[in-house]
């Protein structure tokens, strides 16, 4: 079985960074990989599901855009982006830790870390629907870990079908040979026969 541990979405919208355990027959025995990344463009499921973390990103770190209002009131926080998330814990006790960024008024970006929530946190009131966004950005990185990807870009396509489609014949071409063609002067004398 793989259980996604962390990942990051980056800004050409590629996933990187990608941790995960494999746990191995028996289920006592953990393997975890480290750093793995795609080359392909994450699917739309896969960037709303980050998406998904920026609410409690904005709760977590009492950014001031949402203070004094409850989950259901910030479906999407625009000052804010998720960029990354990181698991920890054991199944039964498990937390995250959500990286990301922060648009301030004056146009300057912030960076900011959550500190690691566990979902049954007494202290954050949304631990449930956290663990329930987080199991879903799970499950999409890894169907993008096991080949899930967005269609293509229309160059790529174009760059692709380019090698097929505009392949030479192997016979050369033949250049024309045109016969130049000189102007007559109007104002020449008759039997003045040098180009204008």
């Amino acid at each position: 079985m793989i259980r996604i541990t962390k990942a990051k979405l980056t800004k050409d919208l590629i996933v990187e960074d990608i941790g995960l355990r494999e746990t191995l027959e028996g289920g006592k025995a953990h393997r975890d990989h480290k750093g793995a990344k795609g080359d392909w463009i994450a699917h739309d499921d896969l960037v709303w599901a980050f998406r998904a973390l920026n609410p409690h990103f904005a709760f977590i770190n009492q950014i001031p855009e949402v203070e004094g209002l409850s989950l259901d009131q910030v479906p999407f926080v625009e000052t804010c982006d998720v960029t990354s998330f990181s698991i920890s814990g054991d199944p039964e006790s498990e937390g995250i830790s959500i990286s990301g960024t922060r648009t301030l008024d004056n146009g300057l970006v912030q960076t900011l870390s959550s500190p690691t929530v566990k979902y049954d946190f007494e202290g954050y009131a949304y631990g449930q629907e956290l663990s329930e966004v987080a199991y879903a950005v799970q499950e999409e990185v890894k169907a993008y870990y096991e080949g899930k990807s967005a269609p293509k870009r229309q160059m790529e396509l174009f760059e692709e079908n380019l090698g097929e489609d505009n392949v030479e014949s192997e016979e050369p071409k033949k250049k024309s040979r045109k016969k130049k063609v000189q102007a007559e002067d109007p104002y020449a004398e008759p039997g003045d026969d040098s180009p204008i």
